[in-house]
């Protein structure tokens, strides 16, 4: 299944599952299933979902940009934004790295940009999540591997792509946030390299909803007038990033960048 759109009009694409979908039980738990789903969007920046029936914390989704740019992913910052976050750490002290991809990004940034800057027509920018050490019987970890596999960035005419590949998406509980933080990165790519933005690709292998929340989604609506945010603008530095995840724990009373102040924080 193909589909164009974006936060935008996420009321349709998550009813679509239901109207598409079939039953699947994975671990015994039952689903509503579209398999090998695309979504394709051509103004990432539509990335908030405003519907009251399933707003966006934006605290934690930017606690999760904050963990993706700079590898943080200590308990206690996820935790103080969603308390049940702790079920996600085999060890108490960081989530694993099947939930908070931080820890295997933070320290390639650097190297995608100048792969990008050297070659903009590369096919080669890709950022792997899925490890062979993820693979059931390799896991030391013991909640579940990486729904995300990787996300590739492409340079055409002046502006930056990105595809996203999952293995696995729920479009109810995963997508508002996968979508904001994954376009989040997508923008920041494009705004420090000086790029226009371009075409969000979102690819899964498994689109589902749980049954336990299917009357969830058949209220969901759209509010397209309330999804943009404005272009990325100053780009944060990393330092800004960091200063953000200090904020979110209260460790510094404000953020200087202008741009997270106004749209991460009092927004």
């Amino acid at each position: 299944m193909i589909i164009e759109g974006d936060m935008s009009n996420y009321g349709h694409i998550a009813r679509q599952i239901l109207v598409h979908g079939q039953v699947a039980d994975p671990r015994g738990v039952r689903t509503h299933e579209v398999l090998n789903f695309t979504l394709v969007s051509k103004n990432p920046r539509n990335r908030l979902v405003r519907d009251p029936n399933r707003k966006l914390k934006l605290s934690f989704a930017a606690a999760e940009f904050v963990s993706l740019l700079t590898g943080r992913v200590d308990v206690p910052f996820f935790v103080r934004h969603v308390k049940g976050y702790g079920k996600y750490s085999s060890d108490g002290v960081s989530i694993d790295p099947g939930t908070a991809y931080g820890q295997r990004l933070h320290n390639h940034w650097t190297q995608l940009l100048q792969q990008l800057q050297d070659d903009p027509d590369t096919r080669e920018a890709v950022l792997p999540l899925y490890w062979a050490e993820d693979l059931k019987w390799k896991r030391a970890y013991t909640t579940t591997s990486p729904c995300t596999c990787m996300f590739q960035f492409f340079v055409r005419c002046n502006a930056l792509h990105m595809t996203t590949t999952m293995r696995s998406n729920d479009v109810y509980l995963g997508l508002p946030y996968d979508y904001f933080c994954f376009t989040m990165l997508m923008e920041w790519v494009a705004a420090t390299l000086g790029y226009r933005l371009g075409t969000y690709t979102h690819n899964v292998g498994s689109m589902h909803v749980y049954h336990s929340d299917l009357s969830k989604v058949y209220k969901l609506q759209t509010f397209p007038s309330n999804a943009a945010m404005p272009p990325m603008s100053p780009v944060p530095l990393m330092a800004e990033v960091e200063q953000l995840g200090k904020y979110l724990m209260d460790q510094v009373p404000t953020v200087s960048n202008e741009w997270i102040n106004a749209n991460l924080i009092s927004n």
